[in-house]
């Protein structure tokens, strides 16, 4: 089984095989990827997420950033004043911008390692995102299947010696 998303957080496809999930992709700077990941690393449990994507906050910064070179000019005299107040004025609507583009809530849900760790983020966006409960039904369902045993352990049996009894003592 097959799923592939496409968010600001870059592209990504994942692929189910017997013992495992692969996935590759691209990040927004263009760095790529690919690994292999066994269903018996993850815990069985996934966790569902809405997050802002990192694009907003980097954006929120940007804003902030701005707005104390605006905040610097005002109180600052310089003879380049007005450039530096235009600059500052095209630092914030950057900023703005980046952050009105990625306003919207990324849905996804996170695989955690047996020790807690996120292992795997799979993003419920682009193309196939009609697909994606199926996927993670199906994902989990093998995940569950690894990680349960396949056979019940068999009691251990213990032999208990009762201590020898002792004597009582009168006084």
């Amino acid at each position: 089984m097959k799923y592939r998303d496409k968010s600001l957080l870059g592209k990504r496809n994942y692929e189910l095989h017997e013992d495992c999930i692969s996935t590759e992709g691209v990040n927004p700077l263009g760095s790529s990827f690919e690994t292999e990941i066994s269903y018996a690393d993850f815990k069985a449990k996934p966790e569902k997420l809405k997050i802002l994507a990192p694009t907003f906050w980097a954006g929120i910064y940007i804003v902030s950033g701005g707005t104390a070179m605006l905040t610097l000019v005002g109180i600052f005299q310089s003879q380049d004043k007005g450039f530096l107040t235009g600059l500052s004025y095209a630092i914030i609507f950057v900023g703005l911008v980046m952050a009105g583009i990625a306003f919207r809530k990324i849905e996804l849900v996170r695989f955690r390692s047996k020790a807690g760790f996120p292992l795997l983020d799979i993003i419920k966006a682009g193309p196939l995102k009609n697909e994606f409960d199926g996927f993670i039904s199906e994902l989990s369902a093998r995940i569950q299947k690894t990680t349960e045993p396949n056979q019940a352990p068999e009691p251990t049996t213990i032999a208990v010696t009762p201590p020898a009894a002792q004597e009582s003592r009168q006084p």
